[in-house]
C-alpha cells in the first residue's frame, strides 16, 4: 500500500395536513438521524488498537502517526459535518489530507462491518474531493474488486474523476487498478495493453507494481503469449508466481478462459471475436509444429471474419 500517494446524508421530511386556524401551529417533531447514519460514522467499537494492529500489518509501511493520533482524528472526522455524497470538507475541520487517506488505508486492512467500510469509503471519497489522487485511485480499486463499479449515483462524479486519470495515462497506479478490472472481467487483451502501459510510466511510486506484474503475466498466458508471460513473471521473481504461470500455461485453465470468450462472443459480446482471433495468432507464433501452426492461423483468420461487424451469421 503505497500512502504518498459516499456518504450520503439522508433527511426526511413531512408533510401535515393543515389544521384549524383558531390552534397555534403543531409544533415541529423531533429529528433523529436514521439509523444508517448512526451506525455509518459511529465509532464507539473503533480504538487506538486497531490502528496499531493495522500499523503493524503494513510492516511500518503506514505509520506517520502513532495509534492514539489516528484515533483522535477519526473521531474528529467522525463528528465533522458531512456534504452528501461529497464527504467531508477535510481543510475546513483541520485534517491533512495525506491522514485521512492513511487512515483509510489502515481502516481497510481492519475493516470487518459495512458500518466501518463505510467510513474507509467516506475518508477517500473526501481525500479525493480535494484532488488527492492516491486516495482516488485507492477507492476506485476498492470498488472496482468488490463489483460495485457504475452501481452508485451518489459516486458518478467521483468514477469520472478516476476515468480520468486512467485516460491520461501517467498515473502507474491507476492504470494497474483499471488494468486488473480488466483481466477480472475476461478482457485479457484491453489489460495486457493497460497493464504494460502502467509498467512503462513507472515513476517509482509504485505500490502496486507486484499487482500489475501478477495481472500482466497471467493475462499474456490466458492469450497464449508463452513467451510474454514466462518473461514478465521473472520480474516478480517468486517462485510461486512462476508456478501459477506454469499452471495457466500448461493446464485447461487457458482452455477454460478461450471457452468463456466464446459463450460470452455467442451472447452477443462481438468484441470477444476478436479476444479469440488475439489468441490464436499468439499460438501461432509460438506454435513450432508445421500442422498445428496452420491450424491456429485458420482459427485466427475465422475469429477475425466473425469479429467483423458486417459479417451476418
Amino acid at each position: 500500500m503505497n500512502t504518498t500517494r459516499t456518504v450520503n446524508s439522508w433527511h426526511q421530511t413531512r408533510s401535515y395536513a393543515g389544521r384549524s386556524p383558531l390552534r397555534g401551529p403543531p409544533r415541529a417533531p423531533k429529528v433523529f438521524p436514521s439509523k444508517s447514519k448512526v451506525d455509518r460514522y459511529n465509532i464507539s467499537q473503533l480504538s487506538p488498537r486497531d490502528f496499531e494492529q493495522a500499523m503493524r500489518a503494513t510492516g511500518g509501511e503506514v505509520g506517520t502517526l502513532t495509534p492514539e493520533e489516528y484515533y483522535e482524528y477519526a473521531k474528529k472526522f467522525a463528528d465533522a459535518p458531512h456534504r452528501g455524497p461529497r464527504g467531508v470538507s477535510l481543510a475546513a475541520n483541520g485534517i491533512p489530507v495525506t491522514i485521512a487517506h492513511e487512515m483509510a488505508c489502515l481502516l481497510r486492512i481492519v475493516t470487518s462491518s459495512k458500518a466501518r467500510h463505510q467510513l474507509v469509503t467516506s475518508l477517500w471519497l473526501s481525500a479525493s474531493e480535494e484532488n488527492y489522487n492516491p486516495s482516488t485511485v485507492s477507492l476506485a480499486r476498492d470498488i472496482l474488486l468488490q463489483g460495485g463499479w457504475g452501481k452508485s449515483q451518489l459516486l458518478k462524479e467521483f468514477e469520472k474523476r478516476f476515468m480520468k486519470l486512467v485516460a491520461e495515462g501517467k498515473d502507474c497506479n491507476a492504470l494497474t487498478a483499471y488494468g486488473e478490472s480488466l483481466f477480472n472481467t475476461g478482457k485479457y487483451s484491453a489489460a495486457a495493453e493497460m497493464l504494460k502501459q502502467a509498467v512503462s510510466v513507472d515513476d517509482g511510486i509504485f505500490g502496486w507494481k507486484r499487482t500489475c506484474l501478477t495481472c500482466l503475466s497471467k493475462s499474456y498466458a490466458m492469450l497464449g503469449k508463452v513467451s510474454e508471460a514466462r518473461e514478465t513473471v521473472k520480474a516478480l521473481n517468486d517462485p510461486d508466481a512462476d508456478a501459477e504461470i506454469d499452471q495457466l500455461l500448461n493446464t485447461s485453465d487457458a482452455e477454460q478462459a478461450r471457452q468463456q470468450m466464446y459463450s460470452a462472443a455467442l451472447m452477443g459480446r462481438t468484441d470477444m471475436y476478436r479476444q479469440l482471433a488475439e489468441v490464436e495468432f499468439a499460438r501461432e507464433a509460438n506454435e513450432t509444429d508445421k500442422e498445428s501452426k496452420k491450424n491456429h492461423h485458420l482459427w485466427g483468420m475465422e475469429w477475425s471474419r466473425l469479429a467483423d461487424p458486417s459479417v451476418k451469421f
